[in-house]
Parts: structure tokens; C-alpha cells; sequence
């Protein structure tokens, strides 16, 4: 964290912003290696961390938090991990959840965007979000032990999920 007081934008707003929510993730979540650095003339700042065996950075031009940031899970956009891979994979996301697209329900699509989001919360989001995957593949694996060993009319889904259909 030894380059927070170096890391400065264009915006006065948007630096001061992104100091102000560094500060909070540090207080609330076990976050390690924070870096902070300002690129292409102190247009964009990425701040990177580790937290819980993975890799988060955000991109923020200096018109945050106006503007969503870009966010990278282990190199990965946050499209390409929030994608729903195969059309079993959606249709299942959809039964369950009654959504389409994870990326179109997630904070950072610019059509929810708001000023009020930090990147604290987002964070946490992005629990949820990793959340709703795994119950989709829990769903896709008790549906094969369904067809495979039990008949088709035991209502596993309301003892596995119960709470959420």
C-alpha cells in the first residue's frame, strides 16, 4: 500500500474516490498485495489485490465512479467469468434463477451502474454471482444422479433448493 499517496488521476474526484474505497477494502476484507498505479497520463488507474486465493484488478478512468470500472477476476473480464458457458449451463440459470445473463444482472453492466456502488460492494456481488454458478452446476450433477439412479419423479430440486425456487 506504500503507493497510495503516489497514485493520482486527472480527476481530483476520482482519485480521491478510489483512495477512499482502498481504504475501506483494507478494513473490511482480508486483501493482500494492494497496488495502486496510474496509466496513459493519469487517465486510468488499476488497482490490484489478492483476496481469498484469487486475483482482482480494476480499471477506472478518471470520470469514476461515473463511469462503471473494468473489472479482471484472475486475468479474466468480468464477462468471461460471469459467462454461462453451454446452453445447459443457461437453461439451468434460467429454471433456477429465472435470469438470462449473469453479466446483464451484475453491478458493472453500465445499465445498473451508480455512482453509490464501491468496489467493497461489487466484491461482494461477485460472491453471489460465483454463488449462483455452483448451484447451477449442483443442479446439472442432481439431475444426472436423477436420471441415473433414481426416478424421475423425486423432487430433489425442492431439498436441494428449496429456498430458492
Amino acid at each position: 500500500m506504500s503507493n497510495m499517496d503516489d497514485f493520482k488521476l486527472s480527476s481530483e474526484v476520482a482519485t480521491k474516490r478510489i483512495k477512499t474505497e482502498c481504504k475501506e477494502l483494507l478494513q473490511k476484507k482480508p486483501i493482500k498485495n494492494l497496488e495502486l498505479k496510474t496509466i496513459k497520463d493519469n487517465n486510468y488507474g488499476l488497482i490490484s489485490f489478492s483476496l481469498n486465493d484469487n486475483q482482482y484488478c480494476f480499471k477506472m478512468n478518471s470520470n469514476y465512479p461515473f463511469d462503471a470500472p473494468k473489472l479482471f477476476i484472475n486475468n479474466l473480464s468480468h464477462h468471461e467469468y460471469l459467462d454461462l458457458k453451454t446452453e445447459r449451463f443457461r437453461k439451468t440459470f434460467k429454471y433456477l434463477f429465472d435470469m438470462d445473463c449473469l453479466c446483464c444482472n451484475f453491478e458493472l453492466c453500465q445499465n445498473i451502474w451508480t455512482i453509490g456502488y464501491r468496489m467493497n460492494y461489487i466484491i461482494d456481488r461477485l460472491n453471489d454471482m460465483r454463488q449462483f454458478k455452483l448451484d447451477v452446476a449442483r443442479k446439472i450433477l442432481a439431475d444426472q444422479i436423477k436420471d441415473k439412479y433414481l426416478i424421475s419423479d423425486i423432487d430433489l430440486d425442492s431439498w436441494l433448493f428449496g429456498h430458492k425456487l
